[in-house]
């Protein structure tokens, strides 16, 4: 069976690039690209160790959402996002080759930027296409993660610790933590429900525009690197010129463990048979129908709870009662309005 046809208008980007370039200055020309479409702890830093290590490009998170984070890792301030665009092509490129991580909400940052420096050019193009003009032919590759309590509780974890990656020859207690990591339950919770909306953003993303990629899971790079990182490279038509290792220390350890397992003691909805059966099967836009379902619930307890109507509720039923018996001593029909 054939690929569908990516919903791209090539033809209108590349018409769009050159004339940004005539107005703004060349970007960077690059030989190849790729993109990688990530989630917060789904093994990006695994994945890139190698494709970095190789000279195949240097794949990082350079489109920040904060200013002050890209200021800090990178040295950069401007405001200027075609100045951003150049310095980011700048940094990823290696032997021709672009490489970029990026997650969600990064990318959303990212294409809203895009759309206000195109201006008019944008308003016939679809997401896709907006990233086309900018990363023309770009690989992408779809970096996904099973276990999804085992991500979020990593990441909760990264969130207050601020280690997010350690080389695999460095002792992880010889990184500076900015504070030692507390289990709290709804911090997991919200980066479980960020995750899964995330990922599951990220695959409409591909199929509705019909783009090519390569999926890659982190249980197949943690269980099985060589031929993991052999299929991405295939995809990218690249030859390694050694065998791929994991260069990353694992960062879960028996707190992890003991964190997920109290997790899904505590969590009721993880006890729900509709739940654990999309989660065994990463079914994960399943899974955020049933997380929104208990959610819109909820919401409409908190909202009729936290009401007027609420608080004054038996107060208002009082006087309603003598209002109603006042009508009928005076031979009237009681009414609700």
């Amino acid at each position: 069976m054939d690929a569908p046809t990516p919903f791209l208008n090539t033809t209108k980007t590349s018409a769009i690039r050159r004339d940004l370039e005539r107005r703004l200055g060349p970007l960077p020309q690059v030989q190849k690209s790729y993109i990688i479409l990530m989630t917060p702890r789904s093994g990006s830093n695994l994945l890139c160790a190698d494709l970095r290590k190789f000279g195949f490009g240097n794949p990082d998170e350079t489109f920040y959402r904060n200013p002050k984070t890209t200021k800090r890792l990178y040295g950069w301030e401007t405001d200027d996002f075609y100045q951003h665009l150049r310095l980011a092509l700048e940094y990823g490129t290696v032997n021709g080759i672009y490489g970029l991580k990026i997650s969600w909400y990064q990318f959303r940052t990212f294409i809203a930027k895009a759309r206000d420096l195109l201006g008019k050019d944008a308003q016939d193009l679809n997401d896709a296409e907006v990233l086309d003009v900018f990363f023309p032919n770009a690989h992408l590759i779809a970096l996904r993660r099973r276990d999804k309590i085992a991500q979020a509780v990593s990441y909760a974890k990264g969130i207050q610790t601020g280690v997010w990656r350690v080389p695999k020859n460095l002792k992880v207690s010889l990184y500076r933590y900015t504070a030692p990591p507390i289990y709290h339950q709804p911090l997991i919770e919200a980066c479980f429900d960020e995750l899964v909306v995330a990922d599951t953003l990220w695959m409409d993303f591909l199929h509705r525009h019909r783009l090519p990629y390569l999926e890659v899971w982190y249980e197949d790079l943690a269980e099985n690197y060589v031929d993991t990182m052999l299929r991405v490279y295939d995809y990218l038509a690249l030859t390694p010129p050694e065998q791929p290792q994991p260069r990353l220390k694992k960062l879960a350890n028996a707190q992890s463990q003991a964190w997920m397992q109290r997790f899904r003691e505590e969590t009721e909805w993880l006890h729900e048979p509709q739940m654990q059966k999309a989660l065994q099967e990463s079914d994960f836009h399943q899974v955020q129908l049933l997380r929104f379902e208990r959610l819109a619930d909820e919401r409409r307890e908190l909202a009729w709870t936290r009401s007027w109507g609420y608080r004054t509720r038996k107060a208002r039923r009082w006087i309603y009662r003598i209002y109603r018996k006042a009508q009928e001593l005076r031979g009237k029909q009681p009414t609700t309005d």
